[in-house]
């Protein structure tokens, strides 16, 4: 140690350091300089940035319809598949009674290949079938919030092997399926805040390679 300086005054030194480093980070994210500096092409109403080499699309809408496939085509082919994640909010008219249904067709975000994380929040989906799910053989979670799915499809992750996560929160849940299936990779489960009346264990009870239980 040099001569002349206390280990507490070395110790206060070390913290002021570690605090003007933490503000430089703080600064270079309100800058913008983790993202990308090249614009990426997006739907209107969304926003689309580059982090660390995924796209993420942060979109709000009316409600999901077979329109919305414009998104998806808006971001031009050759980033379409480097897509990492997706967050659909929908907003809609208070004077709107009832709210508009959302609906998710078959392939509707197949163009996704290396989608990881889907979410839906405020859109009045009635049903997601696992068809709606082709192609996104790399997503690992999937929300929904505030929607009216009564019953989940027991074929919901027949085309997403990859899924961890599955959270349907205040979505008038009243009956969960089966959904692992031998070699699922399903980890977590989230069902806060519906009216479940059935609840079929099987579910919860993963058998693939290193599973470990769900919660």
């Amino acid at each position: 140690m040099a001569a002349g300086v206390s280990i507490s005054e070395t110790q206060a030194l070390m913290s002021v350091h570690s605090l003007v480093l933490g503000l430089l980070f703080m600064a270079s994210i309100g800058a913008g300089n983790l993202f990308s500096e090249k614009p990426v092409a997006c739907e209107k109403g969304c926003t689309c940035i580059n982090y660390q080499g995924k796209y993420l699309m942060n979109c709000t809408v009316r409600f999901i319809s077979p329109r919305i496939s414009s998104l998806m085509l808006d971001v031009d082919t050759a980033r379409n598949k480097h897509v990492g994640g997706a967050d659909f909010r929908c907003s809609r008219d208070q004077d709107d009674v009832p709210a508009p249904v959302s609906a998710l067709w078959d392939g509707a975000l197949a163009g996704l290949s290396e989608l990881r994380e889907l979410i839906f929040t405020d859109c009045n989906l009635k049903r997601i079938e696992g068809s709606a799910l082709r192609g996104l053989e790399s997503l690992q979670l999937l929300v929904i919030t505030g929607a009216s799915i009564s019953v989940l499809d027991d074929n919901l992750f027949a085309y997403t092997p990859a899924v961890r996560q599955l959270q349907v929160v205040h979505s008038g849940l009243t009956l969960v399926p089966a959904l692992c299936k031998t070699g699922s990779n399903l980890r977590v489960l989230n069902f806060s805040s519906n009216a479940l009346s059935s609840f079929d264990a099987a579910g919860v009870r993963c058998t693939g390679p290193g599973a470990g239980g769900s919660r």
